[in-house]
């Protein structure tokens, strides 16, 4: 007897590295809704754009689950 396997093309689906990307502005009054906008995603990787934040503002933002690789705060203008 021969077992034959199904290829289902959701697996690939399923082992895709995912980027989650947005441009949001006002980020700190918007954080849970942020995370509920991805939760059922679960992305590998959360890129955000934010123009209006200030280093430590950035700082007091966690995201569970997920750690700050890299960030960018612009001193030169006022936003």
């Amino acid at each position: 007897m021969h077992r034959h396997e199904v290829y289902n093309k959701n697996d690939d689906m399923n082992n895709l590295f995912k980027i989650y990307h947005q441009n949001i502005r006002g980020l700190k009054h918007k954080i849970n809704e942020f995370i509920l906008s991805f939760l059922a995603e679960a992305p590998h990787l959360i890129c955000l754009t934010e123009r209006h934040l200030k280093n430590y503002e950035i700082d007091a933002t966690p995201i569970s689950k997920y750690k700050l690789g890299a960030k960018y705060c612009g001193k030169e203008l006022k936003n």
